[in-house]
C-alpha cells in the first residue's frame, strides 16, 4: 500500500474500540520527525504513552523482536503506520484472520434456534488492525506479528504483513467498556479462552534486557476486567510523557 493508503487507513479509525484514539497536540513526540502526522504509537494500559511499540535494534527484518521501549523522537524503532483496519469481516476475504476469528469476530452466526434452525444472534463484526513498521517513515513490508499461531508465551515478532499472525483484533467485548482493548491475535484457533496481546506479567520495559511482547490466554479479575498489561490503546504520532 502506498504512504498515501496508509495515512488514509489510518485516518479512518479513531479509538481502538471504533478506532485509534486522536490525541492533539502534546508535550513530546514519539516518533522520527519524518513520520510524524503518519504514525501510530500503540501502548499498554499498564505503563501508559510513555512506552510504546518499538523494534529492537530498528532492524527492518523478519523475525526482529516487538518490545515496549521508552517514547522518543529520535527513535526510528517507534515509526509505525496503521497498514490497514476495519472490521474484522473485511479481513476474511484476503486470509489475515483464521476461520475461528472470522466466526467469532467478525459476525458469524453465535446462536442457532432449536426450532428452525436459522441463527438468531450474531456475534459482533469487531475492528482489526495491523500495525506496520516503517522507520522514519518508509514502508518496511513488516507488521507485528507472530511466527506461528498464538499461543501462551509467544514471542511477537516482525513478520510479512499478509499472514493472519500479523492482525490484531479489538475485543470491544471484553474491553467492558474501557477505552483501551484486549487486541486477539488473527491466528487464533482457541476462542473460547483468546491469546491476545500481552506484556510479561512481572516485567517492565526499563529492564535490561527490555522484555519481548508475547501472547498470553486472556486474563480477567474476578470482576470480569482484563488484566492491565493486555490492554492497549494507541495516538497518533504526539504522545505526553
Amino acid at each position: 500500500m502506498s504512504i498515501k493508503g496508509k495515512v488514509m487507513a489510518a485516518a479512518a479509525v479513531m479509538a481502538l474500540v471504533g478506532g485509534v484514539s486522536a490525541v492533539g497536540t502534546l508535550t513530546a513526540q514519539a516518533a522520527t520527525p519524518s513520520c510524524y502526522e503518519h504514525c501510530i504509537d500503540p501502548f499498554s494500559q499498564k505503563f501508559g504513552t510513555a512506552f510504546v511499540f518499538d523494534v529492537q535494534l530498528q532492524q527492518g527484518k523478519a523475525g526482529q523482536p516487538v518490545r515496549l521501549y521508552r517514547a522518543s523522537n529520535g527513535d526510528a524503532g517507534e515509526d509505525f503506520f496503521l497498514s490497514r483496519s476495519g472490521r474484522v469481516s473485511t479481513f476474511v476475504a484476503d486470509g489475515l484472520v483464521s476461520p475461528a476469528v472470522a466466526a467469532h469476530y467478525g459476525g458469524g452466526c453465535s446462536r442457532v434456534s432449536s426450532v428452525t434452525g436459522k441463527c438468531v444472534a450474531h456475534y459482533a463484526n469487531d475492528w482489526a488492525y495491523q500495525f506496520e513498521y516503517a522507520p522514519d517513515g518508509v514502508p518496511s513490508d513488516l507488521c507485528v506479528g507472530l511466527p506461528a499461531t498464538a499461543g501462551d508465551g509467544t514471542k511477537v515478532v516482525l513478520e510479512p504483513c499478509v499472514t493472519s499472525s500479523t492482525t490484531w483484533v479489538g475485543d470491544a467485548h471484553a474491553a467492558l467498556g474501557n477505552a483501551a482493548v484486549p487486541l486477539v491475535n488473527g491466528s487464533d484457533t482457541s476462542l473460547s479462552d483468546p491469546y491476545v496481546l500481552n506484556y510479561p506479567g512481572s516485567a517492565a520495559p526499563f529492564l535490561v534486557p527490555t522484555p519481548q511482547l508475547t501472547t498470553w490466554q486472556l486474563q480477567r479479575y474476578p470482576n470480569g476486567h482484563v488484566f492491565n498489561n493486555q490492554l492497549w490503546n494507541a495516538v497518533y504520532g504526539q504522545v505526553g510523557f
